[in-house]
């Protein structure tokens, strides 16, 4: 029997059963009931979910001696959700720091800002950004969008010049 799943929008979905019995077996999902065209093999592939894709999908497998059902899978399609900025490390440095970001849903990560200026940055989970601090970045909001939407900061990060045994974040 196909297992239920949870996904979120953009995800890749595979359903998929085993069938067995007398040879030759032919499939035919159904979504709510209703046969999916050109769904007809022991998998069925969704390759970018949607909202509309949610529901209860079941399959039928026949052979020379008859059919059966399978119990249904419900797929539960979810929104991306806005990204949660929770702390940033450093709080302040030059330009060029790295200031290691947490939070949650940054698998979807679009981009990074300290106030306005564009910081490239890399996802090392899906709850850790690594971010570089812009040149001509001030003491401005972290922003961090994603395909959910947009989180800004409370707490500014603080761009500094120093000097260079100033010991501040490189």
């Amino acid at each position: 029997h196909p297992l239920s799943q949870n996904a979120y929008v953009g995800d890749a979905v595979t359903l998929s059963v085993v069938g067995a019995g007398g040879k030759p077996l032919t499939y035919q999902w159904r979504k709510d009931g209703v046969n999916i065209s050109k769904a007809t093999s022991a998998s069925y592939r969704i390759s970018s979910a949607q909202l509309t894709h949610a529901g209860s999908y079941d399959v039928v497998v026949t052979n020379p001696v008859g059919s059966v059902t399978s119990n249904p899978a419900v797929l539960v399609i979810d929104a991306i959700p806005t990204p949660v900025v929770t702390t940033f490390m450093p709080t302040r440095g030059k330009t060029g720091a790295k200031v290691e970001i947490t939070g949650q849903f940054f698998r979807w990560a679009t981009s990074v800002k300290i106030g306005t200026k564009t910081a490239s940055f890399v996802r090392t989970g899906d709850d850790v950004l690594v971010a570089t601090v812009a040149a001509g970045a001030g003491s401005w909001p972290v922003v961090v969008t994603t395909k959910g939407g947009t989180f800004t900061t409370v707490n500014p990060f603080t761009v500094v010049t120093g000097y260079a045994n100033d010991n501040l974040a490189d």
